[in-house]
């Protein structure tokens, strides 16, 4: 669970944040829009998670549709 890789090794960590970075890098149309970017990345991440975490259901299916509108 995302969560729970912050008890992770260090270097799995260090190999995640990297792996952000580059992510945000890409999808940035200038370095003034990282922060967006990274704003976007955590909100589609939490999204999802929380729609895993829910199962099945309207519920679920809102928390999705809330979380692509709010990046679209």
């Amino acid at each position: 669970a995302i969560g729970e890789m912050a008890r992770l090794s260090a270097d799995f960590r260090s190999a995640l944040a990297e792996h952000v970075e580059l992510m945000v890098a890409q999808l940035a149309a200038s370095p003034e829009e990282a922060d967006k970017t990274l704003a976007d990345i955590a909100l589609m991440v939490g999204g999802l998670a929380l729609a895993r975490a829910l199962g099945p259901g309207e519920l679920s299916d809102r928390v999705l549709r809330a979380a692509k509108s709010a990046v679209v």
